[in-house]
Parts: structure tokens; sequence; C-alpha cells
């Protein structure tokens, strides 16, 4: 018998469907851990009309179920959560996102359904950058509550892990890294894309791709831009959220700097860059970054853990600075015509960072649980 014949049919339940790093990661775990083809989906609400990740679950044959969770009922919808699992007769749940780790949590405690918790971020950092500090504080509160009662828990960084075990002494965190299919970020003609986009064959293209939000620090990263005042280069932000047009209205006088949205040609803008930026404050493991990486572009990066992690598997495909140090890594824009003759070219596949070595982690994962539930 193979690992997928004796994969558990798994609930993976969703806070929403909107379109977020944790939820479309999510997808790729049901793709790459054998579980494709024996599961269901269930969101507990709606988000904003967002359809891109249910048009993404329904290409690969999964319709989710939407359960428009009512928190006045909270009761009798954790009744009704547990049915829907129950009827679709799966052995194991799996959440990922505060919501939906407390609903599966209540939902089957006492069950002999194990709940499997997908740590995305780390909530102590993440919630306070994102949320009033009330709220925040109530989050994190809620949270730890929930892992202090989980028997399974995975990290999707070997920071997370470590830094959510030392929050909650006796938890147990076992450490799946994030991982990026090398064929949806594979590296193109560069030469030929820079043609089609209009862009000078021997422009510097500096990229930085993640939401506008103030945990990606994208002014830091746009500051030393301008700062570094680099001929014949351009810095491109891909990306949608809540400061995009504030960012946009703030640097609209510079027309080396472009706020492109969200985008559908990702891995073509990537192939295009030189290099790829990330400010960022606070991460899980950046998906962001390891699709740069995959497109073989040199990276800059802040010197947290997570991206420090990275760099640590790839030492010859970028470097770090120091977090909020504008003028240090606008010294790293004016180097980077040096720095890119001596970094060295590096493909995720086969490593710890594959998608691929991702999915059999987390099947094994999987299959672990089910066989302690006997």
């Amino acid at each position: 018998m193979n690992s997928e014949e004796k994969m558990p049919r798994i609930a993976f339940v969703f806070a929403d469907m909107s379109y977020g790093g944790s939820n479309l990661q999510t997808v790729k775990i049901i793709q790459h851990s054998g579980a494709m083809n024996n599961c269901v989906v269930i969101a507990l609400t709606d988000a904003e009309d967002d359809s891109i990740l249910e048009g993404k679950l329904m290409e690969i044959g999964i319709k989710p179920i939407r359960m428009r969770f009512k928190k006045q009922r909270l009761f009798s919808e954790l009744s009704r959560l547990r049915q829907l699992v129950t009827e679709n007769q799966c052995q194991l749940v799996s959440s990922n996102g505060l919501r939906s780790d407390m609903a599966c949590h209540y939902a089957f405690l006492g069950t002999d359904i194990p709940h499997v918790i997908v740590l995305h971020n780390y909530l102590r950092e993440d919630a306070f950058l994102r949320m009033s500090k009330p709220k925040a504080m109530l989050a994190t509160m809620l949270q730890t509550h929930v892992l202090r009662e989980s028997k399974y828990v995975i990290a999707c960084s070997k920071t997370l892990k470590k830094r959510t075990e030392e929050d909650i002494k006796g938890l147990k965190v076992t450490a799946i890294q994030n991982g990026v299919d090398p064929k949806d970020y594979p590296v193109l003609d560069k030469a030929g894309l820079r043609r089609q986009y209009g862009i000078p064959e021997d422009a510097l293209i500096f990229i930085s791709t993640g939401s506008m939000t103030p945990r990606k620090r994208i002014p830091e990263t746009v500051d030393a831009f301008i700062r570094a005042d680099i001929p014949n280069a351009k810095l491109l932000l891909v990306g949608n959220g809540p400061n995009l047009e504030e960012y946009k209205e703030r640097y609209t006088q510079n027309k080396m700097v472009s706020f492109l949205g969200r985008r559908s040609d990702m891995k073509e803008l990537l192939n295009i860059a030189d290099i790829f930026v990330s400010s960022s404050e606070s991460e899980g493991l950046p998906l962001a970054v390891l699709e740069a990486i995959s497109t073989q572009n040199y990276v800059y990066l802040s010197d947290i853990p997570q991206h420090e992690e990275i760099l640590r598997e790839f030492d010859n495909c970028g470097i770090s600075y120091r977090l909020g140090d504008k003028d240090e890594l606008a010294e790293l824009f004016r180097n980077t015509k040096q720095l890119l003759e001596s970094a060295g070219n590096t493909g995720l596949q086969n490593s710890s960072f594959d998608i691929f070595v991702m999915g059999k982690a987390y099947r094994d994962y999987y299959i672990s649980v089910s066989a302690k539930m006997g």
C-alpha cells in the first residue's frame, strides 16, 4: 500500500476564502500532500466577494463548502461544523488562522477526530501590526490558550517553531518549511521579456512583492531606493492591500518607482527583475522570497530570523541588512552590480523549500497522526 492510499480523509477548514498567503499555501498543501482526491474544504465565512481562491480550488476539482458561520449561534454552529466533517467521513481536520483554529478546537474537543493546527505567522508580532492593541492582545491570548491544549501543531518555519515553543512551555511543534514549486516559477528569457514589457535590457530592475501593509515596511524599501539614486534603475512594487493608494500617492512624483497592484504575471515580472527586496518586519516563512530565488533573483532582505533562515540554506543568493536601516539598504542598492558579479545560481529543486519535499512532509505527518488514532 502506498502513502497516498493510507492518507486519512481530511477536512481543511479555512476561516474564509480570502486571497491571502496562508490560504494559498494551504491549497498547495492539499495539492502536494496527496490529500487532493480525498478531502473536503470548508470555509467558515465569506470574505469581501473574493472568488480567486475558490477558483483555484475549483481548478483542482474541489468545490468548497461555505458555512457562513454565525458567531451569535456559536454552539449550534460548532455542532454544524462537526456534523459537516462527520457526514463527509473525514478522519482528520486541519485548520489555519485563529478563527478556524478556535472553531475546530472546540468542535472536535473530546472526539476521535484529531485536529491539526498549521501556523503561518507569529501572532505575537503579526497581530499588533494589523489590529488595534486590545484586539491583538485578545487574539494572542486566545491563540495561546488553544495551542496550549493542542496535540498536533505544525509551524511553516524553524523560526516559528522555536518562538512558539519558547512562548508556550511544554508545547511540541513540528516544523515543515514552506515550499514553492520550481515549475511555477521557472527561469525564463530575461532579454525577451524585457523587450516584451518595454524595459531596457541594460537597466537594473528591483522588485518587491507582497501585501501593501505596515508589516511589509514598503516605504523603507522605496525610500532607500530613492536615496541610492541609481542611474538607469527602476523599482517595481507588486501587490494589493489597505495602504496601496496611500503609497501610490506618496511616491507619485518619482517615475522610477511603480506600484503595479495585484498581477497575474508574477513569474514574468520576477524574471524581468535582477534584485528582489523585502523589508518586512514579521513573516512565517515568506513565499515571495522563495519565488524570487526560484527565478534566480538576488535578494536583499531585512535581518529578521525568518529571512536569515532562508539565507542559511542559500548563502550565495542574497544578503541581509539591519531592519529599519535605510542607509544600509541604500548602500546595498548602490553596490548591486558588484554583488551580482559574485552571486551564484541557486535552484529550489530538492531543497527543503521545494514544494514536493514540503508535500511529502505533510503527507507523512497526516499519516502518522491518523495512525496514532488507531
